[in-house]
């Protein structure tokens, strides 16, 4: 135990703090100001010798009948087409032919909110098997229906996928 007080009283005795002027942060700060006004110099005297040059009063017009030249005009193409709206008026036409019979409507309610629907209720009035108007096979026809038109206009359309 002295032995240990004996040493750590000789390495305290031993080591000297070094003790800093009073003006030393200002030293360093000034020596780092400078190291930048020579690499700011230096700089400036690099950009001044690449300077840029000024264009012609005609290089405006040179530019733009040399993109005239080569700019082509491309046609205005919808990205669903004629056909494809045909198709998908179609189908909402269909969708309301097959669903307008189960509409729970008391014919006195028909005839006073839209006249011409019970005509068109009568003529479209058949006896559906019962897994044909279940939800599950409406969504999965629905679902391939929605699959393979994306489908068609992937294939045709040349689409990119990007991620």
């Amino acid at each position: 135990m002295k032995e240990n007080k004996k040493i750590d009283r000789f390495i305290k005795q031993s080591i000297d703090v070094e003790k800093t002027s009073f003006d030393f942060s200002n030293k360093v700060m000034q020596q780092i100001m400078s190291s930048d006004l020579k690499k700011e110099k230096a700089l400036t005297n690099l950009l001044n010798k690449h300077t840029l040059e000024n264009p012609t009063l005609e290089f405006t017009s040179k530019v733009m009948s040399v993109v005239k030249q080569n700019s082509t005009i491309t046609e205005y193409q919808p990205v669903i087409s004629k056909k494809a709206w045909y198709f998908i008026t179609s189908v909402l036409i269909l969708l309301m032919v097959f669903i307008t019979p189960y509409f729970d409507i008391t014919s006195s309610q028909l005839n006073y909110k839209i006249p011409y629907l019970t005509n068109i209720k009568s003529m479209f009035s058949f006896n559906v098997p019962s897994i044909l108007t279940s939800p599950l096979f409406a969504m999965s026809v629905f679902t391939l229906s929605f699959l393979l038109l994306l489908d068609y206009f992937v294939r045709n359309r040349n689409f990119t996928l990007k991620a």
